[in-house]
């Protein structure tokens, strides 16, 4: 067969299993079988000459011409189609009268090829005589089945994490993290948590159970849980794990549940008169484990009072003064003072609170707020100087000064020897009366800011510098209170 003119010629093989085909000059493998159907995983069949169906595909390549005795050189390229490997492969090279391999038949023992494995033999030969030399080439395999399994290990840990100290009233965070660090499927696995006494989830269940699933191995999952406690003390929490045919444990966790414990007092006078100012004093302490945070102290006003002035910087806020204290640390107390004025009698109570984070007390006082009565007595006459025989007007006024009535108000009037009684009138009537003085019935009550007034008429008899004298006494008065008024007769 005549070669074509390319450098290098490209020849083909596709080589049945278990059998040896022949490659020679430039022919090409034809007239083979058709091919067998292709293989399932692990198995594979080549027949034909279809390098679609083929298990090893072999190329040949030579030089288009050589020189007589000087050595040249050609490969041969075997490819493994398939994706399993090739045992024994052999590839026999026989050259024809008038050539010579002198190297490289070696490498023609292959053996195994891997999976779409590529090998490239170069050969060198030497041209004898002139004519047409050529070489065939044989190629045998043998095809490996490999069929296996997967072998998993897959283990399962487990992780708690929580939240190491908090407040009571806090919502305690937790995490409880499943992984399957292993090989293969951890299959149905489910996470438990059993709470202890005193520690539950924000929705008050005691235990939890959650069903995880399936994990690949390297796989992970976390969930979050949200704890409350009942009380303040510490608590030791655990989960268990376990998933077909396995089981993990997690570490344990201790989470400090502390308190602030506010008490809050107040001190007050019993009674106070009204138009007095009265002191109270306020105190609070956090006799707790931990700091009160966002501390606000307050003291109501008592009804009947008014603000006036409170120390550590208190002021008023509608019916109360407020001290915002901010942080009151585990065992520390505040004091302060808040001065309240009475304007009302009656009853009042202030009733102090103290509140934090998680914590607040209250306390209160009692105040009586007493009226007083405060009786002015006026004396006064209408015409001065005046002449013997004439008649004087002189008015008597009782002012009630006070905040609360005074009750039996009984007023005297006496003259000297210049005048001599003649009549009267007013509120009272008179109930004793002769020459010198008169005495009138008593004023019930006189409440407070109320006036009465007494109206007596007197005879002026003598000349000289007279003096009318008035004597006041009432329930409230443990003394009488005495008025002089002066006239002068001519």
């Amino acid at each position: 067969m005549k070669l074509s003119k390319s450098l290098m010629i490209v020849l083909a093989l596709v080589l049945v299993v278990g059998t040896g085909f022949i490659l020679s000059g430039c022919a090409t493998c034809c007239g083979e079988p058709a091919p067998a159907p292709r293989a399932t995983k692990c198995a594979y069949g080549v027949q034909g000459c279809n390098k679609d169906n083929s298990a090893l595909w072999i190329e040949k390549s030579m030089p288009e011409q050589v020189v007589v005795g000087q050595p040249f050189q050609y490969t041969i390229k075997a490819t493994n189609l398939r994706s399993c490997p090739l045992e024994d492969v052999v590839i026999t090279e026989r050259a024809s009268e008038g050539l010579t391999i002198q190297s490289g038949e070696s490498e023609l023992q292959i053996g195994t090829m891997q999976p779409n494995e590529v090998r490239e033999i170069v050969l060198t030969a030497v041209a004898n005589a002139g004519g047409s030399p050529a070489t065939c080439t044989k190629s045998d395999y043998k095809p490996v089945l490999c069929c296996g399994t997967e072998a998993i290990s897959p283990s399962l840990e487990l992780a708690l994490e929580a939240q190491a100290q908090g407040v009571l009233c806090d919502v305690i965070p937790a995490k409880v993290t499943v992984s399957n660090s292993g090989t293969g499927l951890a299959r149905n696995a489910v996470i438990r948590l059993d709470l202890p006494g005193g520690l539950t989830t924000t929705d008050g269940q005691s235990s939890v159970a959650i069903n995880v699933g399936d994990l690949n191995g390297g796989d992970s999952k976390a969930y979050n849980i949200n704890l409350k406690a009942a009380e303040a003390k510490t608590y030791s929490i655990k989960a268990n794990a376990e998933a077909t045919g396995l089981t993990a444990a997690s570490n344990a966790v201790s989470i400090a549940v502390t308190q602030p414990v506010l008490k809050v007092s107040i001190d007050g006078p019993s009674k106070i008169f009204v138009t007095k100012n009265a002191t109270y004093k306020v105190s609070a302490q956090n006799s707790g484990d931990t700091d009160s945070v966002d501390t606000v102290v307050t003291a109501s006003i008592p009804a009947g009072m008014r603000f006036v002035s409170a120390s550590e910087g208190g002021s008023a806020s509608g019916n109360s003064v407020v001290w915002n204290v901010g942080t009151l640390g585990a065992g520390k107390s505040v004091s302060m003072d808040a001065v309240f004025n009475a304007v009302q009698g009656g009853s009042g109570m202030s009733v102090a609170t103290a509140k934090g984070y998680c914590c607040q007390d209250e306390a209160n006082t009692q105040t009586d707020i007493a009226g007083i009565p405060a009786l002015l007595l006026e004396a006064i006459d209408v015409d001065d100087p005046i002449q013997v025989g004439g008649t004087e007007k002189f008015y008597i006024t009782v002012t009630n000064q006070g905040s609360a009535p005074d009750t039996n108000i009984v007023v005297k009037v006496s003259f000297e020897e210049n005048f001599d009684y003649q009549s009267s009138k007013g509120p009272t009537a008179a109930v004793k009366e002769d020459a010198k003085s008169v005495e009138f019935a008593p004023l019930a009550s006189l409440g407070a800011g109320q006036k009465a007034t007494w109206e007596v008429i007197g005879v002026a008899k003598k000349e000289g510098d007279h003096r009318t004298s008035v004597k006041l006494t009432s329930d409230f008065l443990t003394r009488s209170v005495d008025e002089t008024e002066s006239t002068h007769v001519y």
